[in-house]
């Protein structure tokens, strides 16, 4: 082959690889710069998700209210009521509130066969 023909080939070859590249970066019409916001912005969502799944989990409250141990048991108030005066569930009353160990409530509904 000639100097010319490969010159030729070369620079057909050039514009090819140029134009597949531009093709790549074009994700769906997409340009570069747009592309790599959007790439940004999910990186920062994402560093934001592990953030929040990283933190350490809330402590045990010492006590938990009737409407907690209703919605835990997934029972009304009365029922809540029923259960406290038939000795299934441990009542501490603090000030002219209602209140249950969490400990106690579990321990019920392991008996309870929840």
């Amino acid at each position: 082959m000639r100097q010319s023909n490969i010159i030729s080939l070369n620079h057909k070859f050039l514009i090819f690889q140029f134009m597949v590249q531009k093709s790549i970066l074009q994700i769906e019409g997409l340009e570069a710069d747009t592309l790599l916001a959007r790439l940004d912005s999910l990186e920062s969502a994402i560093k934001q998700v592990a953030q929040v799944n990283n933190q350490p989990p809330q402590p045990i409250k010492e006590y938990i209210s009737r409407r907690e141990v209703a919605k835990l048991f997934n029972i009304s108030l009365v029922t809540v009521n029923d259960w406290t005066r038939k000795g299934l569930l441990s009542a501490y009353k603090i000030g002219k509130r209602v209140y249950y160990k969490p400990k106690e409530v579990e321990t019920a509904l392991v008996r309870k066969g929840g």
